[in-house]
């Protein structure tokens, strides 16, 4: 198996689940989704207390990620110094973005059919952290989001080789 080294950020509603989704489905590839290994962290159960989860399971994942030497690490926030940590590593960072009325869309289409909690709590916040990351110059490929998922799945796996 190819060594992959990569993070891909995307805001809340970006599109990321899909994909993880898809990948599954059809790729044997490394994946680490954010929400999914902080409910492994947690013993099986979400955390819902934030303090929590930031302070005692982020830096556990954040030491985890950094062990790795083939991963594609996906998430919607992470700290600032593990992008620039595993940049130094080799990683390579892409970015799923969707404008913000289509992000708010799929908010609304996500509560309705899934009892999702609202993302527009976290949305400005997340949003600039991702501009953040554009702007320190972490972000080495941008994908547009708002097209079928088979098109996305084969951005990011061109630009990943």
């Amino acid at each position: 198996m190819k060594n992959y080294k990569v993070i891909i950020l995307g805001a809340q509603c970006s599109g990321k689940t899909t994909i993880v989704r898809f990948l599954r489905e059809n790729k044997d590839l490394p994946l680490i989704e954010e929400d999914e290994a902080f409910t492994k962290l947690n013993n099986g159960t979400y955390p819902n207390d934030i303090e929590y989860k930031e302070n005692t399971l982020r830096p556990k994942l954040e030491e985890e990620i950094r062990k790795s030497e083939n991963l594609i690490f996906i998430t919607s926030y992470c700290n600032p110094d593990l992008v620039r940590d595993l940049k130094l590593k080799g990683f390579k960072t892409i970015q799923l973005v969707l404008d913000r009325a289509k992000l708010e869309e799929r908010n609304k289409k996500r509560m309705a059919e899934q009892g999702c909690d609202d993302a527009t709590q976290w949305m400005e916040e997340n949003l600039k952290f991702h501009q953040k990351m554009q702007n320190e110059g972490f972000v080495d490929k941008i994908i547009d989001t708002d097209r079928p998922v088979e098109e996305v799945v084969e951005d990011i796996l061109n630009f990943i080789g």
